[in-house]
């Protein structure tokens, strides 16, 4: 019988916290202090974050809820040409829908502790990121994180990689634990001030599955690359007969973004790496 992400989430629960034990106890000097750091940093600036492409972002605030491809209505023609645009997931996305979420609810996010999350190129490469706010975290305290992307357990021959699974999950609130289990060599090598960008891109992000309903009221701040939000806002203040067409429609798409975000008091602030 198989199991459920619940039984693979307690299971692990134990495994990880002795693991951290253990790695504690090695240290009482300032490879120590590093650990503890890289905890407390986790644990105070941890928020979940997803990455977009810009018109994502509009379809997002004209709907007032982010909704996965299944909500979306996209047809399983057009799902398998986005899961395989630049590798061949299809295959394994199906197996993971089909063996944890039959009811087709689950929504990808991202740990992220300051900064434009990932830049994997099927996610808008580190362009555009939408930063939850603590409460809409606080929702899914038994939420699943996993070390690395879902898909990333299936093998290309759809073979379940399951002892890699078990011991790559954990919940929102032990997310600390599986963030210093995937980066407890890297904390050491890293700059402290470079830990954001290493949580949201070494060795690919730290997942979250999100079964919550997504509402904008959500959503803390929309954080965009400086340099792409200062073409937006330049696009805004060009008239509408000097504009290609192309240019006009993310024109057109961008106001109604800053519109919708000022009215629900959600900020948009440029973000420089």
């Amino acid at each position: 019988m198989k199991k459920t992400l619940k039984e693979y989430q307690d299971e692990n629960k134990s495994v990880l916290e002795d693991y951290l034990k253990k790695e504690k106890s090695l240290y009482s000097d300032k490879k120590l202090e590093i650990i503890n750091s890289f905890i407390d940093i986790i644990n105070s600036e941890k928020t979940i974050s997803i990455n977009v492409e810009l018109a994502s972002l509009y379809e997002i605030l004209s709907s007032e809820k982010y909704l996965n491809v299944f909500e979306l209505g996209y047809s399983e023609d057009s799902i398998k040409k986005r899961y395989n645009n630049l590798s061949p997931y299809y295959k394994k996305f199906k197996l993971f829908i089909d063996m944890f979420d039959p009811e087709k609810k689950i929504k990808y996010g991202a740990l992220n502790i300051g900064n434009l999350g990932t830049r994997y190129p099927g996610f808008g490469s580190g362009q555009i990121c939408i930063i939850f706010k603590k409460g809409f975290t606080e929702k899914i305290l038994n939420g699943f994180c996993l070390k690395t992307f879902s898909l990333n357990y299936y093998k290309n021959d759809g073979t379940f990689r399951e002892k890699k699974f078990k011991e790559d999950i954990s919940n929102w609130e032990d997310v600390h634990k599986l963030a210093f289990f995937k980066h407890s060599n890297d904390i050491h090598r890293e700059k402290m001030s470079n830990w954001p960008f290493m949580v949201s891109n070494t060795k690919g992000w730290l997942e979250i599955l999100i079964f919550n309903e997504i509402l904008m009221e959500y959503f803390q701040e929309i954080r965009i690359k400086d340099k792409l939000l200062n073409h937006l806002e330049s696009l805004i203040r060009k008239d509408d007969q000097n504009l290609e067409e192309m240019d006009l429609i993310i024109k057109r798409q961008f106001i109604l973004i800053t519109k919708k975000s000022e009215r629900l008091g959600i900020f948009i602030n440029g973000y420089k790496e």
